[in-house]
């Protein structure tokens, strides 16, 4: 899966402190999204091959019909359909956060960027205030149209880009925005976000 949360803290504490502005952190972000939606494209595609090779499964391979007709195993891609799913975790995290970062820092100067990068590197000790400043700014999925428009932008980033690449064993990625119960360790290497969430906490499931 990709760590939307995981990959925008690191984005803020590189560039946040010396972002011009909001579309400047932006683009930012979009370049690590990208990066790291190539990154993880190549990692599947690698453990597809390693799996036909070294770990192949003949009880599955020999209930699909298709891998018995084309004498292909299952891992090697002997299915008709060989998709792949990427679990896009904790947009709504990332909506919230850059959100909160765009009207917080950028727009009414609440804040200013330095001062929002170190409250998130201390988990926002002796900042509380700040924090729940940061948690009163618009949220994704409550009819605000400039939130709502942030979480279209990203999915649509890590949508186009997951297109660009195909898996090993054929088919192609499909991303899904839901996390069933992984969400909870998924938050555990995360540090503190703008949308007000603690370091270590689960992140958003869907």
């Amino acid at each position: 899966g990709l760590n939307l949360p995981l990959i925008l803290s690191h984005t803020l504490q590189n560039h946040l402190p010396t972002a011009s502005d909001f579309p400047a952190l932006f683009e930012h972000f979009a370049r690590d999204l990208r990066a790291n939606v190539e990154r993880l494209a190549r990692q599947v595609s690698q453990a597809q091959e390693l799996h036909a090779r070294y770990q192949p499964q003949p009880i599955r391979t020999l209930f699909i019909d298709d891998c018995v007709d084309a004498g292909v195993e299952y891992n090697a891609g002997g299915a008709r359909y060989n998709w792949s799913v990427i679990n896009i975790g904790g947009l709504g995290n990332v909506a919230d956060s850059l959100a909160a970062v765009r009207e917080a820092v950028f727009e009414r100067g609440d804040v200013d960027a330095g001062t929002l990068a170190a409250a998130l590197a201390t988990n926002f000790q002796e900042t509380e205030p700040l924090r729940q400043r940061l948690m009163g700014c618009p949220r994704y999925g409550n009819d605000d149209p400039r939130v709502d428009e942030l979480a279209s932008q990203i999915a649509k980033i890590v949508f186009t880009e997951l297109r660009r690449y195909a898996p090993w064993r054929g088919g192609r990625f499909i991303p899904g925005c839901l996390m069933f119960v992984t969400y909870a360790d998924a938050g555990r290497p995360v540090g503190a976000t703008p949308d007000g969430r603690l370091a270590g906490e689960p992140i958003a499931d869907s």
